[in-house]
């Protein structure tokens, strides 16, 4: 299966584009002098792939009293533990050819590096490089357990799961607005947000597709991004910032009334789920400034505004 993925993602589309360029170089040129420009990129490309697959080989997941444990690699064995509470963020996505086997990749944000085997910092954030459809509930629910999978929620979790990564429209979900096509004319349909009981889903992507999975307790802070061309189409940007890491969970091209409620609503379930784990509540429910200032000063094209929720003293 790793070699599959790796065959089917965009490193080798690279080296392929590279050897051919290579070739028609030669047969222009009628020269080999095309592979001391070439050559070394093809081949950086060819050891790169060496590579992910000896890390990626004999990936294996296990659940510990004190989080996950990481094990993989084919010639240098490595082992990582994820300690319990501190994943902030996870990432499901899909390259374009993936489709064709319907695999996934899992990837989170967490608060610090897990501890490899000899004791030293590990730096890993992906939980596992390729993954079937049904692995993804599963590593799921590890990752980011759904304490109430239906208490206040239309839908169960697996099934709000399933439309962020494959849906797109309304169905539940707060989506980009028509005149978002404007800005995305690929992607406007599948963007959007959705709040169960106990995480946010936040889904983008018609070719590229992944979904981002936020528990409300581990919200840092929240933003509203508005550029110039956003401002005129009356849509914002909804941004939930994490902690460092290959995540950065956002909602593009909302209403933008739709975005301040969004936030708002978000902030308030945020706060009730650091309530409810006894933690100081990371984020208010109230904006520094009333939605209508979301306009930003300058009309220079590419400029923009970030609103966020101010943090209690």
């Amino acid at each position: 299966r790793l070699v599959g993925s790796v065959a089917l993602g965009t490193a080798p589309l690279v080296l392929l584009g590279g050897l051919v360029a290579v070739v028609v170089a030669i047969s222009v040129t009628g020269s080999l002098s095309p592979l001391l420009g070439f050559g070394p990129a093809v081949l950086g490309v060819a050891a790169g792939i060496a590579r992910d697959i000896a890390r990626g080989g004999a990936w294996t997941v296990e659940r510990t009293a004190v989080g996950l444990r990481l094990r993989h690699g084919l010639l240098d064995r490595r082992s990582q533990t994820i300690p319990r509470g501190r994943v902030q963020a996870v990432r499901v996505s899909q390259p374009p050819l993936w489709r064709l086997t319907s695999w996934w990749k899992v990837e989170v944000n967490v608060a610090g590096y897990g501890l490899e085997s000899d004791g030293e910092q590990g730096s890993s954030t992906q939980v596992v490089p390729v993954c079937t459809r049904p692995e993804v509930d599963l590593l799921l629910a590890l990752v980011v357990p759904d304490d109430h999978p239906t208490a206040g929620d239309p839908a169960p979790h697996p099934a709000a799961v399933e439309e962020g990564l494959t849906g797109t429209g309304p169905s539940g979900w707060t989506t980009s607005p028509r005149r978002a096509r404007v800005l995305d004319p690929v992607g406007w349909r599948r963007q959007g947000l959705r709040a169960t009981p106990s995480q946010l889903l936040l889904r983008r992507g018609r070719l590229w597709r992944s979904l981002d999975v936020v528990p409300h307790g581990r919200t840092q802070s929240l933003g509203l991004v508005q550029g110039p061309w956003q401002r005129r189409l009356r849509l914002s940007t909804l941004v939930v910032h994490s902690t460092p890491g290959p995540v950065r969970p956002v909602a593009p091209h909302l209403d933008a009334a739709e975005a301040v409620a969004a936030l708002l609503a978000q902030a308030e379930r945020a706060r009730t789920a650091a309530r409810l784990e006894g933690r100081r509540p990371p984020v208010p429910a109230t904006l520094t400034a009333p939605p209508e200032s979301l306009e930003p000063a300058s009309e220079e094209p590419g400029s923009e505004e970030t609103v966020r929720p101010a943090e209690r003293p």
